[in-house]
């Protein structure tokens, strides 16, 4: 039986592979661009230490290796007092170390060469260049920017440092090191001299959904069939987290099986769309059904939290407290940028390996984000869908045709996305008041996967 399911699943997709370059060992590649290496490390590559490099005793640089430490010189290196913060290709590490830490400690682990984090390599392409989006300016000659500080800061210490060379905090995800500031345009270089701050990026723009017949195109149809002798995985025991504009319902189709996780009343029909294509249970006509029609679903408010996406910032709590295993958001998040909110989520499920977390890739195919390869080329509409642990999901119609609208790939960074595609456009679903809508975009794709998702979850649980 788990056979079928396995093929079941397989048809949901077509997979692209691409091949990833070698990076030479001469040099290191940044978003900022790449930076070329030479074998110049010795006793005193530590000791040239200014005093401004200095916060909370600690300091960073990036550690380029002939060849990378295994993990017994890993854990040597750990014991001095060597954090290791994120790999870069290649064969260098971002390290945080110790102002005790003398270059000797490094002796023997084959360095390479030790470099400071120039201020250049803090800085977002657009900041660098001045060229700040519309939604980041601000009155008075000041921008709003989003901050990532390096993950071992006191984030009090910081944020009070911050405030204190004229920064405006108007947003902050303490426990991922984000602040988003206004500060003067002309006065930026202040900010990238902090040592604490890891990067520099405009802010995110203002969320909007992404919306514009489905079970036998993913077939959902075929692992929860209404044969007797069929496959019966309809989600059961399986719950998923959807974050759109308001409450949802009330619709006899969602019949003991949600809950609303929220402050604020009624909102759109947006998120009574979104759904019902991952679990309305046909109820009221049972030919207008979701996918998994037996999960349970908690509906969360797209701009709870202090910057929005509550409920993906807090999915480990959610994944703990509630069982939570999968995500569903169909809002856009920015341009195509892999940015400080998609490293965020890719942080997220790498520490929590088995949530799911699906997004609508956006209907931008019209649009230009920069990628330079014109329409509809690197479209996808930014923020966490851009990260490499995630489902950004694109818009088939029911043809198996991606819909015009439909956000292309790549990524900025040239990796594939979407990461997978399936129906959108045209979807029936519920609306508020025991109603149905239809629905599109991939705003109803993303559901579909997340539906589906927790029907193979269930398969795979038994």
């Amino acid at each position: 039986m788990r056979l079928s399911v396995l093929i079941a699943a397989l048809a949901l997709a077509i997979p692209c592979f691409a091949g990833h370059p070698v990076v030479p060992g001469n040099e290191i590649r940044l978003a900022s661009g790449t930076i070329p290496t030479v074998q110049d490390f010795s006793d005193e590559s530590l000791s040239r230490i200014s005093s401004q490099d200095i916060f909370d005793d600690r300091f960073y640089r990036i550690i380029q290796f002939n060849s990378l430490p295994d993990q017994a010189r890993k854990l040597q290196l750990e014991a001095a007092g060597l954090r290791f913060v994120s790999y870069l290709p290649a064969n260098a590490w971002l390290v945080s170390l110790p102002r005790s830490l003398e270059s000797r400690m490094l002796t023997g682990t084959n360095v390479r060469t030790v470099l400071p984090v120039d201020e250049r390599y803090k800085l977002n392409r657009r900041v660098a260049e001045g060229s700040f989006p519309d939604h980041a300016i601000r009155t008075g000659g000041r921008v709003e920017l989003q901050l990532s500080f390096f993950p071992d800061v006191s984030f009090e210490h910081a944020t009070a440092v911050l405030q204190q060379n004229g920064a405006r905090i108007t947003a902050a995800q303490s426990g991922f090191g984000l602040v988003n500031v206004e500060f003067p345009k002309e006065d930026i270089n202040r900010l990238v001299r902090l040592p604490f701050v890891r990067y520099i990026e405009p802010v995110a723009p203002a969320s909007y959904p992404e919306d514009s017949r489905g079970r036998s195109l993913h077939r959902s149809n075929y692992i929860n069939s209404d044969i007797p002798s069929g496959l019966h995985y309809n989600g059961d025991g399986v719950a998923i987290s959807l974050a759109d504009d308001g409450e949802v319902g009330p619709h006899i189709d969602f019949q003991g099986r949600i809950t609303q996780l929220m402050n604020s009343g009624a909102g759109g029909t947006h998120g009574d769309m979104t759904s019902g294509i991952a679990v309305g249970a046909g109820n009221l006509d049972p030919t207008i059904r979701g996918m998994a029609d037996g999960a349970r679903i908690y509906i969360h408010d797209i701009g709870a939290g202090s910057v929005g996406y509550d409920h993906i910032y807090q999915a480990p709590h959610y994944l703990d407290s509630l069982g939570a295993i999968i995500t569903s958001t169909s809002y856009s998040q920015g341009c195509n940028d892999y940015n400080a909110i998609s490293q965020t989520g890719d942080q997220i499920v790498n520490d929590n390996p088995s949530l799911t977390l699906v997004f609508s890739a956006g209907n931008n195919a019209q649009g230009d984000c920069g990628y330079g390869a014109g329409t509809p080329w690197g479209t996808i509409t930014g923020g966490f869908k851009i990260g490499k642990n995630v489902i950004a999901v694109g818009n088939l119609d029911a043809y198996e045709v991606i819909d015009p609208s439909s956000s292309h790939g790549p990524a900025d960074d040239g990796r594939v996305k979407p990461d997978i595609c399936a129906n959108g456009r045209d979807q029936l679903s519920t609306d508020e008041n025991n109603t149905y809508q239809v629905g599109g975009g991939t705003s109803a794709a993303c559901p579909s996967v997340a539906g589906t998702t927790a029907q193979l979850y269930q398969a795979y649980r038994e």
